[in-house]
């Protein structure tokens, strides 16, 4: 059975949203530095669960649900993210782990050629085609419950309005629902 839960300072206030099942919601474990920061300041959280849910997935949609409202509303919360990603199940790596000789010679072997990503940049002509793309349409996003419009173009004007370009593109791809109250769809430009 999995929950979505709050987390509270002593005096009331609300810094937390979180997803969880067992004893998850009562643990310090695996919390993130402004998690710590807020509970090393006003103390043990008080705890309290939002809702049970049947499945994980049910679970992680309230959660960004509530995360979303809760933003809006103006609550300063310490989760890092628009909640949703899932990590039930995943066996974090073991820093203390040694590998091998050998494992560290075939890991090596791998990786001869590869151009990893770190220090790469673009060249002029794929930026050049990046900003061609991203002018050919607008976004629109409109709020959820004030049902106010906002039209931008390009990541500047999507920056500027405060809000996080990638989140607003996963929004008008359909990857997810909504950022920061707002859904969002791509539509043409008149004279592009």
């Amino acid at each position: 059975m999995f929950y979505t839960y709050a987390h509270y300072t002593p005096e009331g206030q609300l810094f937390y949203i979180g997803k969880g099942q067992g004893g998850r919601s009562h643990s310090s474990k695996g919390r993130n530095v402004f998690w710590k920061r807020v509970v090393k300041k006003h103390g043990k959280p008080d705890m309290k669960v939002l809702a049970h849910w049947g499945t994980e997935t049910e679970a992680l949609e309230h959660e960004k649900l509530l995360i979303s409202c809760f933003k809006d509303m103006g609550h300063q919360l310490c989760n890092l993210t628009d909640g949703g990603e899932g990590t039930s199940g995943i066996v974090p790596w073991n820093k203390g782990v040694l590998w091998s000789a050998e494992i560290k010679v075939k890991q090596g072997a791998k990786n001869i050629g590869n151009k990893h990503w770190i220090g790469r940049k673009h060249s002029a002509e794929t930026i050049q085609k990046q900003k061609q793309a991203q002018t050919k349409f607008k976004l629109v996003g409109t709020h959820r419950i004030t049902k106010e419009v906002i039209v931008l173009i390009g990541k500047e004007s999507i920056k500027k309005a405060g809000f996080c370009s990638t989140q607003v593109y996963e929004c008008a791809n359909k990857k997810c629902k909504s950022h920061k109250g707002y859904t969002w769809v791509k539509e043409p430009l008149e004279n592009a």
